[in-house]
């Protein structure tokens, strides 16, 4: 009987479970005049050192407007020419790879406007660090253990 009751509990979690990212690509806004740069790293704190960038911007979706690599910091920087949504696209060659959109808009001397960027990196729970995503994971199979067990001692006393 336990054994099929731990056996539907882990068929539920792993319907439920999202995908597996051991260290997520992040991606963070830097302020630096009219020029925008990004900084990419992984949730572990890790930089994306010289991972590979494509910029593409408002226009098209498909035609690369800029490609390079980040620097050995992670970054990657571009000047923009016209308003509208550019998208960063970084992949590491690893599986690991994310797209960033970011609005540009112009003020009326021509120069570029900076938006209010959110602080820190995207928010997720793959941005948490990983010692709180580890204290959650362990909280989650004792939550699970203790209702099987609470289960198990009222299934006991109706027999």
């Amino acid at each position: 009987m336990l054994r099929r009751v731990v056996l539907a509990a882990l068929l539920v979690l792993g319907w439920f479970s999202a995908d597996a990212q051991a260290h997520a690509l992040l991606a963070k806004e830097l302020a630096s005049g009219d020029a925008r740069v990004v900084e990419f790293s992984y949730s572990t704190g890790d930089v994306a050192a010289y991972a590979e960038a494509k910029l593409y911007g408002p226009d098209s979706a498909d035609v690369e407007f800029q490609n390079g690599r980040t620097d050995a910091q992670g970054r990657f920087a571009f000047l923009p020419d016209k308003p509208g949504t550019w998208t960063i696209v970084v992949a590491d060659n690893m599986g690991h790879k994310v797209s960033h959109p970011m609005t540009i808009t112009f003020s009326d001397e021509g120069t570029v406007e900076r938006e209010v960027a959110p602080s820190g990196f995207s928010e997720s729970l793959w941005a948490l660090p990983v010692l709180f995503r580890a204290v959650l994971g362990v909280s989650l199979l004792l939550n699970l253990f203790l209702g099987l067990a609470l289960f198990r001692h009222r299934a006991g006393r109706r027999a």
